[in-house]
């Protein structure tokens, strides 16, 4: 009893090392919770670019339960694609949605979607945009002037690499033709390369 009380009274003089080696144990905890999910990219993201080129647009074929390439992916929807990186070039992401359902997207690679634009039952919507590597955080979008005077908003990247998703969706069997032939004026491109196609 002797023995227990003694080594009880040297713990609680010890207090001050103990509860130091706890907070830094917390704050140790902390911080790599916090840079590993920085640094890591989504399981998501992984699986959706696996095989995607960089920097150009690339179609889908139709989802079944064999080509899913995420669970509960939408069966009666196509998908257009774009891993982009922006590391050496802005990159120019332009499409059409003709009506309600379709909609154009932009993640991180951690997954998360930062720009939005769905379809209009009204009109067709047209996109057009300037992707641009992250610098300034605490500027605003600016907009670009093409050769046509139509002003271009340049979105400003959360992280130089991304992914755009397109997705359009099927009414039935009697549209699919009309679907692809809409699908298939997505463009994905660093702005360089435009410009000397242009040329």
């Amino acid at each position: 009893m002797n023995r227990l009380k003694t080594w009880g009274l040297a713990v609680l003089s010890q207090w001050r090392l103990l509860a130091s080696a706890l907070i830094t144990a917390a704050i140790i905890h902390i911080l790599v919770t916090l840079s590993a999910a920085q640094i890591s990219e989504s399981s998501s993201y992984r699986a959706l670019t696996r095989e995607l080129p960089v920097n150009q647009a690339a179609f889908s074929g139709p989802i079944t339960a064999k080509t899913q390439p995420l669970p509960f992916y939408s069966a009666d929807a196509l998908y257009a694609y774009c891993r982009y990186d922006a590391s050496t070039s802005r990159i120019r992401v332009s499409a059409k949605l003709p009506d309600v359902g379709w909609s154009l997207s932009l993640h991180t690679p951690k997954g998360e979607n930062f720009y939005f634009v769905p379809g209009n039952e009204r009109r067709t919507v047209d996109i057009n945009l300037v992707l641009e590597p992250p610098g300034n955080v605490f500027a605003h979008g600016t907009t670009e002037v093409s050769n046509s005077n139509v002003s271009i908003p340049v979105i400003k990247l959360p992280a130089v690499r991304g992914l755009v998703i397109l997705k359009a969706p099927i009414k039935g069997l009697a549209y699919r033709r009309m679907v692809d032939e809409q699908r298939a004026e997505f463009r994905c491109a660093p702005q360089n390369a435009l410009a000397r196609l242009r040329k």
